[in-house]
């Protein structure tokens, strides 16, 4: 029966995922989780103690309201789906998720718990093959909205767990992707700091003398800044030119994992008492090669985050629809600036670069084919010999390598009202609005910061 001290939850939760381990051996032998992008089933159920929440995922336990439960498993399974999401550009999702696989078992406990020293508000951990978050909500505790950020982050930790990518991925990049995953989302609470600068990770539990064991802090870094300023540069810095390689880095550890031969192995007491073998996660030096490689870049990256993106000048009396467009228009322009045109074909403006060189006027030199031809575009885009490439969309989300039809999307190639226009030794991208006004952009020099040019937006 399900008690809600953490004492109880805990041991309870071992004999499920010792259950778990017998029925699912095989599943766990390969790297395969439940898909994100399915349809998440819910089934609320009442027991003795509470509420039982049972998705796709997670099952989530609590003896608070079940709109607690609802509030938990809603952002779990929305972090769930982000992490997914990125982890598809170095692994494989397959297409339906294993039925008899839940995955994690969410614990939101209203009571104190037993023991109080040191105890903290948020854990995440294993037993077994099994993964489980605890979240203690009593009144000396954070409620739960104040554990958002943590939760999230736990989740993040747990699909990581849940695929056994925990087992190849180094901690400072286990910690980083878990706060940029959750940064997207939520920004980090005032009370972050004061409370803990690492999320407490349970990973072990002496049954004899009952007491509990955290792991408070990560392995530092190869380069000199945080974890989730490593990841960020490494996904998004100068319009996300790392993305490509890094990803590709992720994407031979994860395939090249031959944990039973490369890895490490110690031993530790489990909840059951008995001995476990647990696989030590390998050095990578590929991935910190590559961090160190990007050292300088990564520094240049942290005077301006935001090097490589335009700054929007949108058009006075716009609405907000108007506005969106004109960010997407920049991030059309942006992309014909960073990229050459197909060869062969006329002007080829050159990427806007981070050493204070801006090039943005190159294109604008003369007449000839317009640098804002969206059809040339998108041919060299998809031209293979362009390799992988990433960049930062609208909305400063991370795409790589966008197939076809998204990418037809992205550069607006079936919207008739984008067009160009050469006028006054100027190239614009032009609009025209249902009302008949026509929205006209351009990018201009920015002298101040040279890697941002000014994407400057009229109407006429």
């Amino acid at each position: 029966m399900f008690r809600i001290y953490l004492v109880s939850a805990l041991l309870l939760f071992s004999s499920i995922a010792n259950a778990q381990i017998t029925r699912h051996t095989a599943w766990n032998a390969q790297r395969r989780f439940p898909d994100a992008r399915a349809e998440v089933n819910r089934r609320l159920e009442r027991s003795a103690h509470g509420w039982a929440l049972r998705t796709n995922h997670v099952v989530v336990y609590s003896n608070r309201g079940d709109e607690d439960t609802f509030w938990a498993e809603e952002r779990f399974t929305q972090t769930w789906a982000d992490v997914a999401s990125l982890a598809s550009a170095w692994t494989q999702v397959p297409p339906q998720p294993n039925p008899n696989v839940h995955g994690v078992a969410l614990y939101i406990d209203g009571r104190p718990p037993q023991h109080q020293d040191g105890f903290p508000s948020t854990v995440h951990g294993a037993i077994g093959n099994a993964t489980m978050i605890y979240l203690n909500v009593s009144s000396n505790n954070l409620d739960l909205p104040e554990q958002e950020y943590r939760l999230r982050q736990a989740t993040v930790l747990a699909f990581l767990q849940v695929t056994k990518m925990d087992q190849v991925l180094p901690l400072w990049l286990q910690q980083g992707l878990s706060e940029y995953v959750t940064e997207k989302r939520v920004s980090r609470p005032a009370r972050y700091e004061e409370l803990s600068e690492e999320l407490p990770v349970f990973f072990g539990y002496n049954r004899r003398d009952r007491k509990q064991q955290w792991q408070r802090s990560w392995i530092e870094t190869p380069a000199d800044a945080s974890a989730l300023q490593t990841v960020t540069f490494l996904l998004e810095g100068h319009d996300a030119r790392h993305a490509p390689e890094f990803l590709a880095v992720l994407r031979e550890m994860v395939d090249d994992a031959d944990l039973h031969r490369r890895g490490r192995t110690e031993s530790f007491s489990m909840f059951s008492g008995r001995e476990s073998r647990r696989v030590i996660r390998p050095d990578n030096e590929t991935l910190t090669q590559l961090v160190r490689k990007h050292e300088d870049s990564l520094k240049s990256w942290e005077l301006e985050p935001q090097s490589g993106q335009p700054i929007v000048e949108t058009a006075d009396q716009s609405n907000d629809e108007e506005i969106a467009l004109q960010h997407n228009m920049a991030m059309i322009m942006k992309l014909a600036l960073r990229f050459h045109q197909q060869p062969g074909g006329g002007i080829q403006p050159k990427i806007v670069g981070t050493d204070g060189v801006d090039h943005s006027e190159e294109s604008q030199a003369g007449g000839g084919d317009s640098p804002y031809d969206r059809q040339r575009l998108f041919a060299r885009l998809t031209d293979p010999r362009i390799g992988v490439w990433a960049t930062l969309d609208a909305d400063h989300q991370l795409r790589v390598n966008p197939k076809d039809e998204e990418l037809r999307s992205m550069l607006g190639l079936d919207d008739y009202h984008l067009g160009t226009e050469y006028r006054d030794e100027k190239w614009f991208l032009t609009y025209k609005v249902p009302s008949g006004r026509v929205l006209e952009g351009f990018l201009a020099k920015n002298n101040d910061t040279p890697s941002r040019p000014i994407a400057k937006f009229t109407w006429r």
